[in-house]
């Protein structure tokens, strides 16, 4: 059994090669792996985005907020219940994610190619956050927050269908507060961009607590857990679209996979996840992408990044 990453290295002999951080090509993925690294503090609470680049404004707060842990899916897809107070998020009307389950639900499909955006998002938004949180103990919903990208305004909820507050609604008022500013820190046309479709510079797949925060389609590991559909579905949906001249991900240069040494061991279904997604990121490889593997530790020197071949 693989519990190590190193296991997982010595498994795929010649499929991974060690390069030093200086030889990565990409600029944004270079300056990325110079710069990530683990975050120590206490987590009290769990706050869920979609992996949506245009959330970098919402991330950027909330990593600032004491307490919060961020974790990113597409469709803001709750997997994993955390035994901590949890937020769900959800955003404005471009969500590829909700897209595609509205799609499928209207005209159906024969074949299905993300089957966890169909059986884990409702295609609306309000709709789709409370769906999240309902995965979660009651003991720990805090409430649900939308933010509209096409204006920067934020709204809340801390109560469930039947005018019964949530039983940790404080904390989502407490969140509501600290991002209250977000209206005010960007102009009516950074808003607009937020609108139209996404353009990250990084797919970043990881299982640690990063703060690292630029234009990224972001998709973390609930819990360790690289095993439920959703990431892959996150990242099969993110690579093949990149580079491929579409209006989303038409500039996207690199995935990056940055995996946490010292607090986890290799996740729970990795090996299998990878060998899936291979064919999808050698394909990306060949449209001139680049893959990177980044081993994190607690010191810097213990970073290590390998390059897929």
């Amino acid at each position: 059994m693989i519990k190590r990453i190193r296991d997982f290295l010595l498994e795929h002999p010649g499929m991974l090669a060690e390069i030093p951080i200086h030889e990565i090509t990409d600029k944004h993925a270079r300056n990325l792996a110079r710069n990530i690294d683990l975050e120590n503090k206490v987590t009290t609470t769990i706050a869920v985005t979609c992996s949506d680049s245009r959330n970098k404004a919402i991330r950027e707060l909330l990593y600032r907020i004491p307490g919060v842990r961020v974790y990113s899916n597409a469709g803001g897809i709750i997997y994993g219940d955390f035994y901590l107070t949890t937020i769900a998020f959800d955003h404005g009307t471009q969500c590829g994610a909700r897209s595609y389950a509205e799609n499928i639900t209207e005209k159906g499909a024969k074949a299905i190619t993300y089957p966890a955006f169909v059986n884990e998002v409702h295609p609306k938004m309000m709709e789709n956050a409370e769906k999240q949180l309902n995965k979660v103990s009651e003991k720990y919903r805090g409430g649900i927050i939308y933010f509209q990208q096409e204006s920067g305004e934020i709204s809340f909820k801390t109560h469930d269908k039947k005018g019964i507050k949530f039983q940790q609604s404080f904390e989502c008022e407490r969140i509501i507060n600290e991002l209250a500013c977000l209206q005010y820190r960007y102009s009516k046309e950074e808003f607009a961009e937020m609108a139209s479709g996404q353009n990250p510079h990084i797919i970043l797949l990881t299982n640690g607590h990063i703060t690292y925060n630029a234009d990224i389609f972001r998709v973390d590991l609930q819990n360790n857990d690289a095993s439920h559909r959703i990431i892959y579905d996150s990242m099969n949906y993110a690579v093949s679209h990149a580079l491929n001249g579409e209006s989303s991900f038409k500039n996207t240069d690199a995935v990056i996979i940055c995996l946490d040494k010292i607090n986890h061991p290799i996740p729970r279904g990795f090996p299998g996840f990878f060998k899936k997604i291979l064919p999808t990121l050698r394909s990306f490889v060949e449209r001139g992408g680049e893959v990177l593997l980044v081993s994190v530790g607690s010191r810097e020197g213990e970073k290590r990044v390998y390059r897929v071949k």
